[in-house]
């Protein structure tokens, strides 16, 4: 599951022809986030019962335009725990595969323990992720403008 922000690819462009430091520390970020909802999922999961084991399945990974939360799906009921089912009545309803943010910061459907997680932890994540540009602009230009 991603979070998208929309512009992100353009301004990574724009950064690398700034400071070519500047989108690796997007990356660190990228990754440290996903990492922290990544975690929330995880106990979201230890909390559902009978659900423990899928805990380690949720991952995450991260690169310079995206953090995304994942499921490793080697167990067959992996799936059908996360998204649910449509045919199969031992899990709960389908919710699908993806949860976007749209510009108002509004989530989709989503994954069960998750989605709770994203929508928990997304304006935390959001307020630090304005931070952390901030702070990359502030070393790539220390006299301001």
């Amino acid at each position: 599951m991603k979070v998208q922000i929309e512009g992100l690819k353009e301004f990574n462009r724009t950064l690398r022809k700034v400071n070519s430091d500047l989108p690796k520390i997007t990356t660190r970020a990228h990754r440290e986030f996903a990492t922290e909802v990544r975690d929330a999922a995880r106990s979201n999961a230890r909390a559902l019962p009978g659900k423990k084991k899928f805990a380690g399945l949720i991952r995450h990974s991260a690169g310079q335009n995206f953090g995304a939360v994942k499921l490793k799906a080697s167990h067959p009921a992996a799936a059908g725990w996360v998204f649910g089912s449509l045919r199969f009545r031992r899990f709960r309803r389908w919710v699908g595969k993806q949860s976007a943010v749209d510009g108002y910061g509004d989530f989709g459907p989503a994954a069960y323990a998750v989605g709770p997680a994203i929508t928990r932890e997304a304006p935390r994540v959001l307020d630090q992720y304005h931070r952390r540009v901030q702070q990359a602009f502030r070393q790539a230009f220390p006299g301001g403008s």
